[in-house]
């Protein structure tokens, strides 16, 4: 694979064997795009080598007999990533679903792995990016509509699309949801500039300005709540309305004179060393506490794959940014209503950051989930979603 022209041509031959009804023709296909082990996960469905992808396409196509996937636009490839955007279409008429996927190249130029990304259309959330003042964009996604708006802040690693199972709760209820990818993450770009703390409030204000957002509720999971923190401290609260903090990691993690319970900076070295020398090994040796053992083996895939998509010198780079910050005094800062959500089997951010972060916030309500993980805005959708709408409409 060492042209755009090469590039394409595997996209379209992976799109074909989607579109490929007889079984022996679609093997082919699968045989020709895919490694004998490639991976393809999306939030609906994960499937292993090229039996499980025949399968799986098997069964999408059962589900849509008379519908055809074609390519969106062009790949863009950069070294062995390959992304390309979709749509799935009846023979005559619109669209009704699309998507993006990212797809790892093997040596011999098939796909080792394809991760996807689903938008449901015509109702999708609109798509488009934002320049910043140094030169870098920030992709998001805006539901629009006339409700209150709802800004989300993704966590470590991650990216906005950890979001949808609330966005599409709430968009139901009639709010306006706008979710963004942090630089470096997702379908934003990296960032030459650095990842300080400080840099990332200063996106989220880039964003609030840009769609001149007004009496906002700003929600953020783990390093997201310390940027919506941050935020407040350095731009103040004209156009909030509420904040929602979920896993904080957050006032402070050092070890410090006046901090003891934090982790000592040999301890974040180590870590950080273990990334950089294999992130996925350690992805998949800490996946477990992240959920609960009702979560399912798509539902972990998905995330897992979403974590790996981050460089990981930008998963060190924006960790650091929030161990060597501390928030105590942008707790006083806060000066609109506050809900923190905190399960008490968080391992990533225990509970008792949850309670110094609700301690250090003028009326701040902290809701402690019992058995919930550091993933509780997966694995207790129901109540987080239901919580955050009750708080919203105060």
């Amino acid at each position: 694979m060492s042209s755009t022209f090469e590039s394409l041509h595997l996209v379209d031959r992976y799109l074909a064997a989607w579109n490929e009804r007889d079984d022996a023709h679609r093997a082919q296909l699968i045989a020709a795009t895919f490694t004998a082990d490639a991976r393809y996960v999306d939030p609906l469905a994960a499937s292993e080598g090229h039996a499980g992808i025949h399968a799986m396409i098997g069964a999408v196509q059962a589900k849509f007999p008379a519908h055809v996937f074609a390519r969106r636009g062009a790949a863009d490839r950069h070294g062995d990533y390959l992304r390309f955007s979709w749509s799935l279409a009846p023979a005559s008429g619109a669209a009704i679903a699309g998507g993006t996927d990212f797809a790892t190249l093997a040596p011999d130029g098939r796909f080792a792995s394809v991760t996807g990304f689903l938008d449901v259309l015509p109702t999708r959330p609109r798509g488009s990016t934002i320049g910043l003042p140094d030169g870098e964009s920030l992709f998001y996604r805006d539901t629009g509509g006339d409700g209150p708006p709802v800004v989300f802040v993704h966590g470590w690693a991650l990216s906005s699309s950890m979001w949808q199972y609330q966005e599409h709760a709430l968009r139901a209820a009639g709010l306006r949801c706008v979710a963004y990818d942090r630089r470096g993450h997702g379908r934003s770009s990296p960032a030459a500039s650095g990842y300080a703390l400080d840099t990332l409030a200063d996106d989220l204000a880039a964003v609030l300005a840009h769609l001149d957002l007004r009496g906002a509720t700003l929600i953020g999971h783990s390093l997201g709540c310390a940027e919506v923190l941050r935020y407040v401290a350095r731009h103040g609260s004209s156009r909030v309305a509420r904040i929602a903090l979920l896993a904080p990691t957050t006032p402070v993690l050092r070890q410090l004179p006046d901090n003891p319970e934090g982790l000592p900076d040999a301890a974040f070295a180590a870590l950080w060393a273990t990334w950089a020398h294999d992130f996925p090994g350690w992805a998949a040796d800490n996946e477990p506490p992240f959920f609960v053992p009702e979560t399912s083996a798509a539902m972990r895939s998905w995330l897992v794959s979403e974590l790996l998509r981050t460089h990981v010198d930008v998963a060190i780079a924006t960790q650091r940014a929030v161990v060597f910050s501390d928030l105590r005094p942008d707790l006083a800062a806060i000066d609109r209503p506050t809900l923190i959500l905190h399960g008490d089997r968080d391992v990533s951010a225990p509970l008792a950051l949850g309670q110094r972060t609700a301690a250090g916030i003028t009326g701040a309500r902290l809701e402690i989930y019992p058995g919930a993980p550091h993933g509780l805005f997966v694995t207790h959708v129901d109540r987080v979603n239901h919580d955050l709408l009750a708080f919203i409409r105060g």
